[in-house]
């Protein structure tokens, strides 16, 4: 329905332009809830094949499917809706419409894939029309050159996912992704050979590519100059296709201690490097900017460390808010005395640290109690736990200034600590056996989640403790730190950007 809307929209003015799409983005919000009750009545299951040999276009409905079919129907139908008045006057509006059906129905088609033909397919697609809502202020340099950077490495990326396909169907015999993933359950490490093992290493290099992470993290910064609904779909949806791809392949990744270790990395170092970057910036777009570049790394993180459905909750969780974020940026000046309030706030000292830590540990530990939250149950859930004890940390430190703040503040932790399991636990329920077992922990997993707590515990401090403003090296770093250490700058170099032609 999306892509005949796409076709309308094209052939037609703004004003069916704007209709058609409205009344498709409904349509695709129906399918994804029929899809939903098709999962609670009769389970799992995959359409019949169309196509040549085990190739071709089979759409599944599971749990994943689902879960991200509705998310993304109904950001799509939010961003429809805002971008109707967004455009309104602008003499393109017509084929804006149409580039924005024909990136969210290559979306579903991707997120409902059942053969690997068809989530190739759809992964390409989405890109490409994606490439045409980037190039829609072709006027504007800095926007050619943020889409030109996005094509070289969205092309490369395509190529490593066809070839990890390509590597699957070769290795398991067919195309259904089903009966791959029930074969790869049902197979050893040792047993599936070493094409497995480099499907593994490219899937998670195609995800790696599409999420944004470093180094290759510097186009998503700079789509900044597209159309606020552009980036709305972006940071709020098509930048999650690579959590998702690990998701959809998780049997199979979990086969393949290097790969996981891979995400787990380069999805740690991107999430601790996006979150420093941000508190640097001064324009609100490109902060939440770096903050998506974070949160996917922290996401493929999660699928490192195999806790697949805590990375699932936050694919969801991350994609509302930034949807929100983008939409309502419009609205950020009116915050900056909210902002200014936190800022003038009584810095924390030691005896306020040390009283935000304890309160901090004794909410996690009363209310994962509640929930029958076992803490030692794997090196994830450990680190996870870890994780948010220094989120309530810094969320309490900030009010520990103040006898009368920090009151205020605790019960707010504890709901909120309250619906952090409550999630994480009705999540993992609705996945089931979707997901599989958290892989047993070796010596290199350990080292890595060391590493990655020691950073965020770093980077907790850092939050709470007063600066050294004064000193050369604090200023220096701050610099560095601003400029995302420069790693944008190289890929600009590489890819021409800095030419003269270019910037015209």
């Amino acid at each position: 329905m999306l892509i005949l809307a796409a076709v309308l929209a094209y052939r037609g003015d703004a004003r069916r332009a704007v209709f058609v799409t409205r009344v498709a983005s409904v349509v695709a919000l129906a399918a994804a809830a029929a899809a939903a009750v098709a999962l609670a009545i009769y389970g799992p299951v995959t359409s019949p094949l169309a196509g040549i040999g085990t190739l071709g276009f089979a759409f599944r409905i599971d749990p994943l499917s689902v879960f991200l079919f509705l998310l993304i129907a109904f950001v799509g139908h939010l961003i429809f809706e805002y971008s109707r008045n967004y455009l309104a006057g602008n003499e393109r509006q017509a084929a804006f419409f149409g580039h924005l059906a024909l990136t969210v129905a290559a979306a579903l088609l991707m997120t409902s894939s059942g053969n690997l033909f068809q989530l190739v397919a759809g992964w390409v697609a989405m890109s490409l029309a994606l490439h045409l809502l980037l190039v829609f202020c072709g006027d504007r340099p800095r926007a050619r050159v943020a889409a030109k950077k996005k094509f070289i490495v969205a092309r490369i990326g395509d190529v490593s996912l066809a070839v990890a396909a390509f590597l699957l169907w070769k290795t398991f015999g067919t195309g259904d992704i089903a009966t791959i993933l029930a074969d790869a359950r049902a197979a050893s490490a040792a047993g599936v050979g070493p094409s497995v093992g480099i499907a593994t290493v490219l899937i998670a290099f195609a995800a790696i590519l599409k999420s944004a992470q470093f180094p290759a993290h510097g186009w998503i910064i700079e789509v900044m100059e597209t159309p606020t609904p552009v980036s709305a779909l972006l940071h709020a949806g098509i930048v999650n296709a690579g959590g998702f791809l690990v998701f959809r392949f998780a049997d199979v990744m979990v086969l393949s201690s290097t790969s996981m270790q891979l995400l787990a990395v380069i999805g740690g170092f991107t999430a601790l490097f996006g979150s420093l970057v941000m508190t640097t910036q001064s324009s609100i777009k490109v902060s939440l900017a770096y903050s998506t570049v974070a949160q996917m790394g922290f996401m493929l993180m999660q699928c490192g460390f195999g806790a697949f459905s805590s990375a699932a909750l936050h694919l969801v969780a991350h994609s509302l808010y930034k949807a929100h974020s983008f939409l309502g940026s419009g609205t950020a000046v009116d915050d900056v005395s909210t902002f200014a309030a936190v800022a003038d706030a009584p810095r924390v000292g030691i005896v306020g640290l040390l009283a935000s830590l304890v309160i901090a540990l004794v909410i996690f530990a009363g209310v994962g109690a509640l929930f029958d939250h076992d803490i030692t149950d794997s090196l994830a859930v450990q680190m996870l736990g870890a994780i948010y004890i220094m989120g309530l940390l810094v969320f309490l430190g900030k009010g520990a200034g103040s006898g009368a703040l920090l009151l205020r503040v605790v019960p707010v932790a504890a709901i909120a600590a309250s619906l952090y399991f409550a999630l994480q636990v009705g999540t993992a329920r609705f996945f089931g056996a979707q997901v599989p077992p958290i892989p047993e922990a070796g010596v290199i997993d350990q080292a890595i989640a060391g590493v990655v707590i020691a950073c965020f515990a770093a980077l907790t401090l850092l939050q709470l403790v007063p600066a050294p403003d004064r000193s050369r090296w604090f200023r220096a770093a701050y610099v560095h730190v601003n400029n995302g250490l420069y790693a944008n700058a190289v890929f600009s170099r590489l890819t021409g950007a800095f030419r003269r032609d270019t910037a015209r």
